[in-house]
């Protein structure tokens, strides 16, 4: 599934961790983890669960587009379903080197 991850635009960035949830027809929400995560230019995905958006000198709002599969292992048939994409977790971009790609620590 593709989906659109957008914040508005602060100093500090974001560290976002998106959760796929499937929905139950009693409407019970169950966590389902993912097989693979993939994240567009200027997104940096680490540990293949939480993207960061980097901010920008310009600009009310920060998007990157997300691309996942959920793992083959479902609690839930697919078919008694619906599935929504939550935010687990949102909070301050780790500073980067200029690689971009390295935290510091």
């Amino acid at each position: 599934m593709d989906f659109e991850i957008r914040a508005k635009n602060r100093p500090e960035g974001w560290a976002v961790e998106p959760r796929l949830t499937f929905v139950g027809l009693d409407r019970h929400h169950t966590d389902v983890g993912w097989a693979t995560v993939e994240v567009d230019d200027p997104g940096i995905l680490i540990d293949n669960k939480v993207v960061v958006l980097n901010p920008k000198p310009r600009g009310r709002l920060l998007s990157v587009t997300v691309r996942a599969t959920s793992s083959a292992d479902l609690p839930i048939p697919a078919e008694e379903s619906a599935i929504d994409i939550r935010v687990a977790r949102a909070d301050i971009a780790p500073s980067f080197r200029s690689t971009g790609t390295e935290p510091i620590s």
